[in-house]
Order: C-alpha cells, then structure tokens, then sequence
C-alpha cells in the first residue's frame, strides 16, 4: 500500500501522532512532504524534486547528512529543526 502523509494534515496533532505510529507498523511506501514525519516511520528515504529521485538512503543518513541542498532545505523547513 501508499500511504500519503497529507491526509493525516487534517488532522490534529494528538491524532496525528497516533495515526503514524499505526501506519509505521504495515508501512511500504510513505508519501510526504514532512521529512520528520519520513525519519520517524521509515528505514530508508528516497527524495523526489521536479519528478526526479536526487537522493536517497537509510533514513538516518539522509535526515542528519542530506547531500541535496533539496533535502538540507526541506530538513531546515521542519519547524525547530537545523542541521547541525
């Protein structure tokens, strides 16, 4: 299954949280734009810009090491979060 992270935006965030932690126990692929979201529930990223994969690895590794300015910009667009 594809999973979308968007459809969970309508709901709030008590909610939220709940409804990832159930979908990361049958996930395949998730889609988002809310790559805290991905870190969280996933073990490997795949980062899409204008239709394109431009960088991909083990969650971990593209969350705290992005490659991709793409990637340090969505990361930086987390609210609270900056790459160290």
């Amino acid at each position: 299954p594809c999973w979308v992270g968007e459809y969970f935006q309508t709901l709030g965030p008590g909610f939220q949280i709940h409804a990832y932690i159930l979908i990361s126990r049958y996930k395949d692929i998730f889609i988002s734009h809310d790559l805290s979201v991905v870190h969280y529930i996933s073990d490997t990223i795949m980062v899409m810009h204008q239709g394109k994969i431009i960088e991909q690895g083990l969650a971990s590794d593209v969350f705290y090491h992005p490659k991709e300015k793409y990637t340090q910009q969505l990361i930086e667009a987390i609210p609270g979060k900056k790459i160290a």
